[in-house]
């Protein structure tokens, strides 16, 4: 699924599409892919994306190459964990399960 504009725009065809926008309106969409870079940055475009992704509650949320997220203190891994709550189920997946530099 790719989306274009910014996510003021996002927001507002999804209020469009789902009537008033609630945490529980059918989401637009079956899968969302997204990068860790959206949990790493203060912006206000990424703190407007991260309040549109906090507006459902998902079933599931994946995270690829979880080493990543080993800083429980680190920016990213906190955001990531503030949305991560509220789903359902939660798999990490890594293809480095030790520490490379042993």
């Amino acid at each position: 699924v790719e989306v274009e504009g910014d996510s003021q725009s996002e927001e507002e065809e999804v209020e469009e599409e789902d009537g008033d926008g609630v945490q529980d309106a059918h989401l637009p969409f079956n899968v969302m892919l997204t990068g860790y870079s959206l949990f790493e940055r203060d912006s206000q475009d990424q703190k407007l994306d991260r309040e549109f992704l906090r507006k459902w509650e998902w079933s599931h949320m994946i995270m690829d190459e979880a080493h990543a997220l080993k800083n429980r203190n680190s920016h990213r891994t906190q955001r990531l964990r503030k949305l991560s709550m509220q789903c359902k189920r939660r798999i990490m997946l890594t293809g480095t399960p030790l520490q490379n530099d042993l």
